[in-house]
């Protein structure tokens, strides 16, 4: 016989939740006997699953939790990789990137005259 903690009636079958948790269609004739037994019936089935959907949530929000940090964790190596290859050659990169930016606003500047006049 099984030991219930809980039991629900859902879809035409009996479901009983067991001490450790695991839960098990049982037969309408061990179901009758455990409510003589005393065992109590919840109306929804949430309610007997409250602790699994609960133990879910936590799960979910710590791998949330660790993905987040890991995100960032990686975005801080990447910089400090770019930085450190990019260290011996740091006012070169700085100059052309400017030298970049001046060439574009200029030659922006220029298409627009060119094209408003």
């Amino acid at each position: 016989m099984v030991v219930a903690v809980a039991l629900w009636y859902h879809g035409g079958k009996w479901i009983a939740k067991k001490a450790d948790g695991q839960v098990q269609e049982i037969t309408e004739d061990a179901a009758n006997a455990l409510i003589q037994a005393g065992t109590p019936v919840v109306d929804a089935i949430t309610e007997g699953l409250s602790e699994a959907v609960s133990e879910l949530g936590d799960v979910t929000l710590g791998l949330i939790k660790g993905a987040g940090i890991a995100l960032v964790e990686g975005v801080g190596d990447t910089y400090d990789y770019v930085s450190d290859r990019l260290a011996p050659h740091r006012v070169d990169a700085v100059a052309i990137t400017w030298s970049l930016i001046i060439y574009s606003l200029t030659a922006y500047t220029i298409m627009n005259r060119v094209r408003n006049s």
